[in-house]
């Protein structure tokens, strides 16, 4: 570790906590909730965050570990503060990301052993620790009822509430804080349209400071900022008022924190705070901030299922339970996106003495796809490289490779031995024939349960496989329920569906992101990635706004209005050594130089239509 980069994270970090101590918790916390349900959003901020998530709840970690300050020592969070902080958080996360590199006590001494080791290990390192769990409030709600919900004797016997119980606790918190949101848009509809009337021509001062003092007026803005000083407060009576004092208290006693409660602030993005674990922050008691309703879904998923991991009587009943879940929430997915068409076959076995198990085998009239689900978790990976690799690779052989290796057995039958290929269910009954005359086509794919990053989304990195096997499909169960609920709103079918298939089976270790969503963006704007697209290009790294039109599907969703669905046009690429724009049309590329310089606030010329500098700059 380099002493520079550990001093320089060190004083950034004593920055933080000087400023931190000095702001109250609902003031620190209301403005951590506005970035993440306001600026992040709309990227409004000067200083935008890298790793928003993890960054505020660093924040919030350092807050926990100082004191709640006085009235008379507490000070105002201007916004020139709040880029401070926000300054601060990116030169903290920056330091942390340089001092991977440093590690000359475990570099392999030969250098091309060291550069597969890195770029191994430092891409999933850093997207294990900077990225969240990329599931919506839903997703995450549904997969804790589903997956703890049957195991709520044990987990109230453990915490004094169920899993149930837990859940339906954070939708009470939820419709509090939408109302909050509500009230307090509306309100400040009335304190727009107020303000018109006062500035009615003829423009008069002192009529406006008359009217200004009206009991009626006094009472709108008095309203207007309780609800803004209030709109992201919940209180554990609430809970209570829905269950009982009981179940409000073990909530509260589980999921809330409150200052002075950690020793010192974490310096590592590899932690687990406990501002995450706990992410209600109490300002009096039982009164708290919620800065994500998000968080708090995350929290009560892995608090308990980290409970029923440790559960010794009821744990290996909780593994097969999980086991199960993902298989049935794969097939419902798979079944979601291609339609009635399809007939899915759940746990089927190639002999009838149940040997060689195919999760789910999908059959769509000439095609079939073998569907492998892997719910072991990545673990997390190491700082130190040399330790890194090989655990990564271990985790990535039992699942990745093992489920590639499950599928692949069936395409090595139909299309290289050329025989027919019987399948079973748990009762020994033959249920299906796969014959080589019947199938055109068969698609590979690894369900797992938690996201594997680049692992995922780039298997050039780790998959062994032979030329006669094509690079299956691997997703996660997050981004594979999302994709396929925003499949056919976004104007895909499912016939463009295995066509996106087939493409990602040739973008490997060509085309780069950590982002499933990313891949498939750029499939709904572009179509087909077209061989010999890249060039000269070592390897294209897909622009992150590609996977932001999942995100406005689903705010659409949650409005009840219908996203356009966008035209298919040709890519733009940027040769960043060149500043080149090349556009890619049917035709040859048309290559547009850098010439003039591209106003920060002008229209990007990749025609995404966003301002360059939130675009190809970034």
């Amino acid at each position: 570790m380099k002493s520079a980069l550990y001093s320089n994270m060190m004083r950034a970090t004593e920055e933080l906590k000087s400023i931190v101590s000095s702001l109250s918790t609902r003031t620190l916390v209301s403005r951590c909730a506005a970035y993440i349900t306001f600026d992040e959003r709309k990227k409004t901020s000067q200083v935008q965050l890298s790793s928003p998530f993890k960054e505020i709840y660093f924040l919030l970690e350092i807050m926990l570990a100082t004191e709640e300050p006085s009235p008379e020592a507490e000070v105002e969070l201007t916004e020139g503060t709040w880029q401070r902080l926000a300054s601060l958080l990116e030169e903290v996360i920056q330091q942390y990301g340089l001092m991977y590199w440093d590690a000359p006590d475990t570099q392999p001494d030969a250098i091309e052993d060291w550069e597969r080791i890195t770029s191994v290990a430092m891409p999933v390192f850093l997207d294990y620790h900077n990225t969240p769990t990329l599931a919506s409030a839903q997703q995450l709600r549904e997969k804790a009822i589903g997956l703890l919900a049957p195991f709520d004797d044990a987990i109230e016997e453990g915490h004094g509430l169920t899993a149930s119980q837990a859940v339906a606790a954070v939708d009470t918190l939820q419709a509090v804080l939408q109302e909050n949101l509500d009230s307090l848009v509306a309100t400040t509809g009335d304190m727009l349209a107020l303000q018109k009337h006062a500035c009615r021509p003829p423009f008069d001062v002192k009529r406006i400071q008359e009217e200004a003092k009206s009991p009626e007026n006094v009472a709108l803005a008095t309203k207007y900022f309780r609800l803004l000083n209030d709109a992201f407060v919940v209180r554990r009576d609430q809970i209570a008022a829905a269950f009982d004092s009981e179940v409000a208290n073990a909530f509260w006693k589980l999921f809330s924190s409150r200052r002075q409660e950690v020793a010192d602030p974490k310096l590592y993005f590899t932690d687990f705070y406990r501002s995450e674990k706990a992410p209600l922050f109490e300002i009096e008691d039982g009164v708290a901030c919620c800065p994500s309703i998000n968080a708090v879904y995350a929290a009560v998923l892995d608090r308990l299922t980290c409970s029923m991991l440790s559960n010794g009587e009821r744990v290996e009943a909780f593994l097969r339970h999980r086991g199960r879940y993902l298989e049935e929430q794969t097939a419902d997915a798979l079944a979601r996106v291609i339609g009635p068409g399809a007939t899915v076959w759940p746990g089927l076995y190639e002999t009838r003495d149940l040997h060689h198990e195919h999760d789910l085998v999908v059959v769509v009239g000439r095609t079939v796809l073998v569907v492998e689900c892997k719910s072991t978790p990545l673990r997390e990976p190491l700082r130190d490289q040399g330790r890194a690799f090989p655990r990564l690779k271990r985790d990535f052989e039992k699942t990745i490779q093992e489920g590639s290796d499950q599928a692949w057995r069936i395409r090595t039958a139909l299309f290289h031995e050329r025989r027919e290929f019987p399948l079973f269910d748990k009762t020994r009954d033959l249920v299906l024939t796969l014959r080589p005359d019947d199938v055109d086509e068969v698609f590979e794919i690894v369900v797992t349960a938690d996201r594997y990053g680049a692992l995922a989304t780039d298997l050039t990195m780790l998959l062994e496989r032979s030329e006669n096997h094509p690079s299956p499909w691997a997703v996660n169960l997050w981004d594979l329920d999302e994709l396929t609920r925003r499949w056919r709103p976004l104007g895909q079918s499912p016939e463009s569906f295995f066509e996106y298939l087939r493409t990602r089976r040739e973008v490997h270790g060509l085309v780069f992101s950590e982002d499933e969503f990313c891949f498939a963006g750029y499939f709904i704007h572009h179509g087909p990635w077209q061989p010999g697209l890249a060039g000269q290009a070592d390897r294209v790294f897909l622009n992150p706004s590609y996977g932001s039109i999942f995100d406005d599907a689903y705010q659409a969703e949650m409005r009840g209005e219908q996203l356009p669905i966008p035209k298919r046009q040709p890519p733009v690429m940027m040769d960043p050594r060149t500043d080149e724009f090349v556009h890619m049309g049917p035709a040859t590329p048309q290559v547009r130089r850098k010439g003039r310089k591209t106003g920060r606030n002008a229209p990007c010329p990749c025609g995404s239509g966003k301002k360059y500098k939130r675009c190809c700059l970034g």
